[in-house]
C-alpha cells in the first residue's frame, strides 16, 4: 500500500517536472521570437535610414522621426516604464527631449510634452563630462573674462 502512495506522488513530481520543462521551453521560444521581430525591425529600420541619408534624403528620415517621437514617448510612459529601471527610463527620454531640442518640430500633445517637462534635470553627457575633466578648476579670474567675452 505505500509502495502505491510513493508511485503515485513520484509520477505526480516527474509530470510536474515535465510541464515546467515544456512550459519554460514554450516560453523562452515566445521571447525569443519577440526579440527576434523586434531585432529585426530594428535592423530593417536601421538600413532604410541608411540608404535614404546616402542618397540624399535626410528630410524624409527626419519627417519620419518627428512623426513616431510621440508615439515612443507615450510608449515609454504608459508601457515600458514598468520594465526599465529609473536610469534606462529617463535616459531614453532625455534622448528623446535632447532630439526636440536640436530640431525644433516636433508637435507634442500637452499630455506627452508633460512627460518631458516632468524629466529631471538631465545630466552632463559623457563627452561633456570628459570635458569639464580635461579642462581642469576654472579660476575666478578666468570665470569673469569667459563671462565677459560671451557678452
Amino acid at each position: 500500500m505505500e509502495k502505491a502512495k510513493l508511485g503515485g506522488a513520484t509520477k505526480a513530481i516527474v509530470w510536474f517536472c515535465i510541464g515546467a520543462v515544456l512550459s519554460g521551453y514554450l516560453v523562452s521560444r515566445q521571447f525569443l521570437g519577440l526579440t527576434a521581430a523586434v531585432s529585426s525591425t530594428a535592423i530593417l529600420e536601421t538600413a532604410m535610414d541608411g540608404r535614404l541619408l546616402m542618397t540624399g534624403r535626410q528630410e524624409e528620415v527626419l519627417e519620419r522621426y518627428d512623426q513616431v517621437m510621440p508615439q515612443f514617448i507615450q510608449r515609454v510612459e504608459n508601457f515600458d516604464r514598468k520594465y526599465l529601471s529609473e536610469k534606462e527610463y529617463h535616459s531614453t527620454l532625455w534622448a528623446i527631449q535632447a532630439y526636440d531640442e536640436v530640431r525644433e518640430q516636433l508637435q507634442l500633445a500637452p499630455e506627452v510634452q508633460a512627460v518631458l517637462d516632468a524629466l529631471p534635470p538631465r545630466p552632463p553627457s559623457s563627452c561633456a563630462q570628459k570635458r569639464l575633466e580635461e579642462a581642469g578648476p576654472v579660476s575666478s579670474d578666468e570665470e569673469s573674462t569667459a563671462g565677459a567675452s560671451q557678452h
